[in-house]
């Protein structure tokens, strides 16, 4: 039955949803109208009751439609940089003599054409960005790495990534590992790229764990390996890319979910991550143990931090996620709390609103709580404000104060403050 209801609702929702609201309608008046020539004696009382109940359960249906409707228009006023975002595809080769798998990959940049469409030819080892109108520039561009959320592709975040673009950072966006086909792959090895996490009992939790800290050195393996082969394409002095030099010695990393684990995995790994942007994604591995230098801005969704209750609770579902959530807060708060970091959440957002997803029908119950547009634009101000000041070092760079921003909240609001700090504290290094 709920999934008829929500199969209702989307189809509702679509951009012909109105279509079923104004054929109820329709019929509604027909059925009046022979109502009318049907009924003897007084016609008006029964006539009216069956209009107004048929034009208030239209609007009801209409209800739906114009929600996502507002949605999709405000989409179309979200702020955006002075370039035409635009896409292409990359093969980058393996640097290996003996050969290996391509790792497929799409690079976002400013466009020099004006044109926003995606590049449709896959850019191969010979021609490397140098057929991409990427826009010059007299200073080395910024590169950013993408990585998705758990098992999902490059292109769940379009609407973020182009929007870096459109500010002047270049953005390689990666596949999750789940969608490679590795050669000869042992059991072990595919268990880690596809198994799905599994809280039904203390084992299930346990390998849940081990398997998500092998996963995410995997991902972040995978991530800086993607790095060098197209550092090794563009050259070191940018001879092979039309948008003249690239940094490759500073870079920037940003994840969603499980992505986001990676990436502060990765940060952990390679000294030429100087910026890590982690969206709602728990830590694990060496992130996790240890930390790292890099600044690192955590951006969450409103959901509830764990209880007593829930870590005690006899329901394994309920008391092994709040046990993954539980382990890792403090880490989270001693990585925001530095220098340079921050920590922001994002009031009544749920997980789903932080990828283009948000703005489609099966989602349409959580615009009710919160407006996907909102959400995407406070995230978009965070992520730009973190990149253009850690990344970029631009001197007009600015990232709001979470606790003077509506919509949003600090850590520090929220009590979320690594152990044994005070409110007006900061911490200096974890690592």
């Amino acid at each position: 039955m709920r999934i008829a209801l929500e199969s209702i609702l989307v189809a509702l929702s679509g951009r012909i949803g109105w279509i079923y609201a104004a054929i109820f309608a329709l019929a509604m008046i027909l059925l009046a109208t022979l109502t009318v020539r049907s009924l003897p004696g007084p016609r008006i009382l029964p006539t009216a009751l069956l209009l107004i109940g048929g034009f208030a359960l239209a609007g009801a249906l209409l209800t739906p439609w114009a929600l996502a409707e507002s949605v999709r228009r405000s989409q179309t006023r979200m702020a955006v940089g002075p370039f035409k975002a635009a896409h292409a595809s990359l093969a980058l080769p393996s640097l290996d003599p003996a050969g290996g798998e391509d790792i497929r990959a799409e690079i976002w940049f400013p466009s020099a054409s004006g044109s926003s469409a995606a590049t449709a030819a896959t850019e191969t080892a010979r021609t490397c960005l140098r057929n991409l109108p990427i826009a010059q520039t007299s200073t080395p561009r910024k590169l950013i790495l993408y990585i998705p959320h758990l098992k999902s592709t490059r292109d769940d975040n379009t609407r973020l990534l182009g929007m870096l673009a459109s500010y002047g950072y270049l953005v390689l966006a990666l596949d999750d590992i789940a969608n490679d086909n590795p050669p000869n792959e042992s059991a072990h090895d595919a268990a880690v790229r596809l198994e799905d996490w599994n809280f039904t009992s203390g084992p299930a939790y346990e390998r849940t764990i081990a398997l998500s800290d092998e996963r995410v050195q995997r991902q972040a393996k995978k991530a800086l390996n993607a790095l060098d082969r197209l550092a090794s394409c563009v050259g070191a002095d940018g001879s092979s890319s039309p948008a003249g030099a690239i940094d490759f010695d500073r870079v920037g990393v940003l994840g969603y979910s499980f992505g986001g684990s990676s990436v502060s995995e990765a940060a952990t790994m390679d000294s030429r991550i100087v910026a890590v942007v982690n969206i709602d994604g728990s830590l694990f591995g060496e992130a996790l143990s240890r930390g790292f230098s890099a600044p690192y801005m955590f951006i969450i969704s409103d959901f509830t931090m764990p209880t007593r209750e829930d870590l005690a609770s006899p329901i394994p579902d309920v008391r092994y996620w709040a046990m993954i959530n539980d382990r890792d807060i403090d880490m989270h708060a001693q990585l925001a709390a530095r220098p340079g970091s921050v920590g922001v959440r994002v009031r009544k957002a749920i997980h789903e609103n932080f990828r283009d997803d948000a703005f489609e029908p099966h989602l349409n119950k959580s615009w009710l709580r919160v407006d996907p547009v909102k959400v995407s634009e406070i995230v978009h101000t965070y992520v730009r404000g973190f990149f253009d000041r850690n990344l970029a070092h631009l001197p007009e760079a600015q990232i709001p104060d979470p606790e003077r921003t509506e919509g949003v909240q600090g850590f520090r609001q929220i009590g979320m403050l690594p152990k044994g700090v005070r409110a007006d504290e900061t911490v200096q290094s974890v690592q």
